[in-house]
């Protein structure tokens, strides 16, 4: 069995990483904002959404190596479909903490949504590796 595949694997994996760092604290940041003049689902569907698309696109070309018409079609469409999963992981995890505690701190929050959007995030680099541009094909070797 060969490894040659590790290498590719690991650079994506900190490229996809880095960018899912810096996109976290922009939604956690944007969540803080918004969420002193919204209820805490609107705020986080709201930063979720804005912060995601960028996301999406960013390692779409950095990461993925994703150009071109096809090839950016064929990840568009996935990963809005993983960014409606993350919603829908962190607005399950805001949902289960406030029938936990009604009023929690916003740093609770911070830290539910966080764990949340890691776990989306896990979810959505192994669905997009598979989704990759693929090389062309060598010739057998003989």
């Amino acid at each position: 069995m060969t490894w040659r595949w590790w290498p590719s694997y690991l650079r994506r994996f900190a490229c996809f990483s880095g960018l899912g760092v810096a996109s976290a604290i922009a939604s956690l940041g944007c969540y803080m904002v918004l969420r002193t003049a919204l209820d805490a689902q609107t705020a986080n569907l709201s930063a979720t959404v804005m912060v995601g698309l960028v996301n999406g696109v960013a390692n779409q070309q950095l990461t993925f190596g994703a150009t071109g018409r096809g090839s950016v079609r064929r990840h568009l469409l996935p990963s809005l479909a993983l960014l409606g999963l993350g919603v829908v992981l962190t607005a399950a995890a805001l949902g289960v903490l406030t029938a936990a505690d009604p009023a929690p701190s916003r740093l609770v929050e911070v830290s539910v949504l966080a764990g949340a959007g890691a776990l989306g995030g896990l979810v959505r680099f192994g669905v997009l590796y598979r989704l990759r541009p693929s090389r062309p094909a060598r010739a057998a070797q003989v």
